[in-house]
């Protein structure tokens, strides 16, 4: 799980080939804002960027996937190359939480 930088915005890694982003507004009735799909295989991470606009999905194949949150209804993917425009790229790593886990990190 990931948590935008304003702390409104969850976003969830499922098996099902998915993640998801919610609105917390009322914790203990969270609700499902969008489901993000494309993915080849499961999603086994997520990381949002500093600033929480872009949300990154890792998944088991070891690719990444990223999206435009600013509107976390209406997430789209983005086109990695010019989103990792100026330098980004470098922040965008390869990251370890545990064994077997491949994390993603800014």
């Amino acid at each position: 799980m990931a948590i935008s930088s304003d702390g409104r915005t969850p976003a969830t890694r499922s098996h099902d080939r998915t993640a998801r982003s919610w609105d917390i507004t009322t914790p203990r009735r969270p609700r499902e804002l969008a489901t993000l799909t494309g993915r080849g295989n499961h999603v086994n991470t997520v990381a949002f960027a500093p600033g929480g606009t872009v949300l990154a999905t890792g998944g088991w194949d070891r690719t990444k996937q990223l999206w435009n949150a600013s509107d976390p209804r209406h997430p789209n993917r983005l086109d990695t190359s010019s989103a990792l425009r100026g330098g980004q790229r470098r922040r965008l790593q390869p990251g370890r939480r545990h064994p077997g886990h491949h994390g993603i990190r800014w």
